[in-house]
């Protein structure tokens, strides 16, 4: 029986309307695998974990379904605010969680590439801090390296900003750097102004 079915079975179980049913030994089957108490814990677990993702989904659609159809609350700002500063720290709140659930289910893999049905190939990589770079030393050899096409043997023609740019995250410059140094971007680049704004919270 799996957890899942065990939770359906007691939740009946429990469900004072059942009383009379109780009295058949053959009601609420024992877990073949494990204790009674065991069993319940881990359904019980995986039902509160599947309802709390249902719910976090359930808030996300329901949320964007409100907004798409204009400020709600009155277009009370203050509200808007609240509940902009709340997300974000769902958000972070959301991460944390992702990553404990990311090392769960990393424990539970016994090689590094599993093929789960109905989801797909989860694959296991080991995670790195690395720091203390040797830039000069990295500048130089990336500068000497070249990229040879594995089919053909062509040596592709970079110049030495293509080179740094292809292996630094530096895709696009950071704005307020820039303008730290009294550089305008706009003046460095094509400006495609999109929909919508972004709203920074600085504390009160």
């Amino acid at each position: 029986m799996s957890d899942l079915e065990y939770a359906e079975e007691r939740e009946l179980y429990d469900d004072p309307a059942n009383a009379e049913d109780k009295r058949d030994d053959h009601y609420f089957p024992p877990d073949e695998d494990a204790p009674v108490e065991e069993s319940v814990g881990g359904a019980a677990t995986a039902l509160v974990f599947h309802e709390n993702l249902e719910a976090i989904d359930g808030l996300v659609k329901m949320s964007a379904v409100m907004l798409d159809a204009g400020p709600v609350h009155g277009g009370d700002l203050k509200a808007h605010a609240i509940w902009l500063v709340a997300l974000r720290d769902i958000k972070h709140q959301i991460n944390d969680v992702e990553q404990q659930l990311q090392d769960a289910t990393a424990s539970l893999m016994d090689r590094k590439d599993k093929v789960i049905d109905g989801v797909g190939v989860l694959s296991r990589h080991e995670r790195k801090s690395r720091t203390q770079w040797d830039k000069e030393m990295l500048l130089r050899a990336v500068l000497d390296s070249r990229i040879v096409d594995k089919d053909t043997g062509e040596v592709r023609d970079e110049a030495p900003v293509d080179k740094v740019t292809n292996v630094w995250n530096l895709g696009a410059p950071r704005v307020t750097a820039l303008k730290a140094r009294g550089l305008d971007a706009d003046e460095f680049c094509v400006v495609e102004k999109k929909a919508g704004w972004s709203v920074e919270v600085k504390g009160a």
